[in-house]
Parts: structure tokens; sequence; C-alpha cells
């Protein structure tokens, strides 16, 4: 199946006539741009108050919850080197959250770094996610978001996840080739909320696209608005669906109302989903 995908993948690239930026030259472009990504002390207790309780008033959300995988896949490029600690921080902070919520949920995390993409492993627990996180440095390169993606879908044992949590500040790859994977997606039902880090244009256009095709949302964060929200609405969302998205919405929550235009429009006519394990 490899083969076929890289095969079809080549040919995809082929077509495109889009010029970016790779390699060393790209990445060391990228760093003199700075970062956006605004920092947390700690999940919120008022969040996790609203997000309970999303989830909980929704007894079919309460029953679908533990059956749930969620694959985050973090750009690791040397772009994202002088705020990778931070990043690493509010990710940690991130998974916290998350699982404090659903302790069902299993969490994948898939890194591309140094031309390469890496399975850091499913976790059903936060501290071991975490552990494995903070073992992780950028190594510079061109960005593998295509291929950690298509990496993501698999899953593990034989499960694929629900949704796919796509973090990074670039994209230097063709933009046929995210369209094709964003196929490749929507046809396994998999959602991808993708969240952008700064306001790179190729990386804003792929975002949205591979968002838009599968049924998911895209947003950029930094300046007031952090990547732990956005994560937890997306999480919500996929969970709990629009009932609970919505009880999250009117509790306040500003991940919740970041995506809410987004998310309406994608639950308009959506039918049910179908579990972690299918």
């Amino acid at each position: 199946m490899a083969s076929v995908l890289g095969k079809a993948l080549s040919v995809a690239a082929d077509k495109d006539q889009k010029k970016t930026t790779g390699g060393l030259a790209g990445a060391l472009m990228r760093q003199d741009k700075g970062s956006a990504l605004a920092t947390t002390e700690a999940p919120k207790k008022s969040n996790l108050v609203a997000i309970s309780d999303a989830m909980t008033s929704s007894q079919t959300a309460n029953n679908a919850f533990g059956n749930k995988g969620i694959c985050f896949v973090i750009d690791a490029t040397g772009s994202r080197e002088a705020s990778w600690k931070e990043a690493q921080k509010m990710q940690a902070k991130m998974f916290d959250t998350i699982k404090s919520v659903g302790e069902g949920i299993t969490v994948g995390v898939v890194c591309h770094r140094g031309e390469r993409v890496e399975t850091l492993g499913w976790f059903k627990s936060a501290e071991s996610a975490k552990k494995r996180m903070a073992e992780v440095s950028c190594s510079t390169g061109q960005t593998r978001v295509c291929d950690a993606l298509l990496e993501a879908a698999q899953g593990h044992d034989n499960r694929a996840p629900s949704s796919i949590i796509l973090v990074g500040d670039c994209f230097e790859e063709s933009y046929a080739t995210i369209k094709y994977v964003a196929g490749q997606l929507k046809d396994q039902n998999i959602k991808v909320f993708a969240f952008l880090e700064g306001n790179d244009g190729a990386a804003s256009e792929a975002f949205a696209t591979v968002a838009s095709m599968t049924g998911g949302a895209f947003k950029q964060f930094g300046q007031g608005l952090n990547l732990e929200d956005l994560c937890v609405a997306a999480a919500t969302f996929d969970t709990g669906g629009k009932a609970a998205f919505d009880r999250l919405l009117q509790a306040g929550h500003s991940g919740a109302k970041a995506l809410e235009s987004q998310i309406h429009r994608k639950a308009i006519g959506s039918g049910s989903k179908p579990a972690f394990g299918r």
C-alpha cells in the first residue's frame, strides 16, 4: 500500500506548479520570522469544568468518548526551534486537559523533523505522552506534513484515529499532494483540525484545505488565542459531537468561539462517525 501511495503522491506532486522554499535555506528564512506562540501557566480550572459539563451532559457523548483516538501531528523542524520549549510546555498542558476530560481517549503523537517522520507512540496516559514529547528536539529540514498525516492515519493495532490535530508553522511541499492526502483522509472519515503558528501563506492555504476537505477546522493561534484551547475545542467536537461543542461554546470557551463558524458549518447534515477501533 505504501508504494502505491508513494507513486500516487509523486504523480500529484509533478502536476503542481507551486514554488516553495525548502531545505536548510527555507528553515533559516523562517527562523527570522519569530514566533506568535502564546503561553499559559497551567490548564485553566474553569476550562476543565466547562469541558466536563459539556461532555457529561450528553449520555451519547459519554458512551462514545472511550472509543476515540486523536493523533497529534507536530512540526519539529528548525523553524520552530526558538519556540519549541514553550511549545512543549503548552502541548503538555494540552494533553493534561484532554485526558482530564476523558481518560478513555487514546492519544497518538507523530512529528516531522530533519526531513523524516517519526511516530512517538500512542498513549493512554498523559504522563507517558508528555515524557516522550520532552525527549524530542527540533531538527532542520524540509517539512513532511503530507507524509506525517498519512503516518498518523495508520493509527495502531489496526485502529485508525477519528481525528488528527495538525500543528505547525510552515508548509514546503506540493499543494496537489496535500489535496490528495486530504482526499485519502476524507475517505477514511478522519477529520483534521489544523492549527498554524504564525502567518506563512503556503501553510495557511494547505492547512485550510486539508481541514475543509476532511470536515475539520483551521485556525491560526497566538496573540491571545492559545493552542491548548483550540485543541480542547476540537477534541470536544470530535468526541461529543455538536451538542457537546455547543455546551462548551455556551460556557464562553475561547477555543470553541474561535472555531464556532467552521464547526457549525461542518456539523450541518453530518451523520454519526465510526468509533476508534473501526
